[in-house]
């Protein structure tokens, strides 16, 4: 099931707001509320992030030991699924080669989950725009297929 998805404010549980198929019904005022916190709170102009080059894997001030202790911590929850090197988790994806394809549809979808998936996302649990854009740095370091020295080692407390 395609659409929008947004977190209830008061239970917390993902719902989805709207499918915008064909023969769908107009917004009504609760899923235009909706829609417009979604984009206030969810939406982040990433152009001073990546580069204006969409075959580069360039990121802008990203820290790979800070995406690295969100990675890993317990409160993002990322290694319960994807596991510490991204690709021998609970669910069969490489997240490195999922996001080489497009490093800005990866950051997003770090931040606001993909529709109909249960992933939990970083809006959620509530980690800023710029700890998003070095979790994605911390994945091109040291998930790739040759991780550079250090980067799987556990976090220390």
């Amino acid at each position: 099931s395609k659409g929008f998805m947004r977190k209830n404010s008061l239970s917390g549980a993902l719902i989805q707001v709207h499918n915008f198929g064909n023969n769908t019904p107009p917004l009504g005022d609760q899923e235009i509320y909706d829609l417009v916190a979604f984009v206030k709170e969810a939406v982040v102009d990433v152009q001073g992030f990546f580069s204006s080059d969409p075959n580069s894997l360039l990121i802008h001030g990203g820290n790979r030991d800070n995406g690295k202790k969100l990675f890993q911590a317990s409160g993002a929850n990322c290694v319960s699924c994807h596991g510490v090197d991204g690709k021998s988790g609970t669910i069969n994806v490489n997240i490195y080669d999922l996001s080489i394809l497009d490093l800005k549809r990866a950051y997003h979808r770090i931040r606001v989950g993909i529709p109909g998936k249960e992933m939990p996302t970083t809006l959620e649990k509530n980690i800023s725009p710029t700890d998003n854009r070095d979790i994605v740095s911390f994945i091109l370091d040291c998930l790739q297929p040759t991780p550079l020295a250090g980067c799987l080692d556990p976090v220390l407390p």
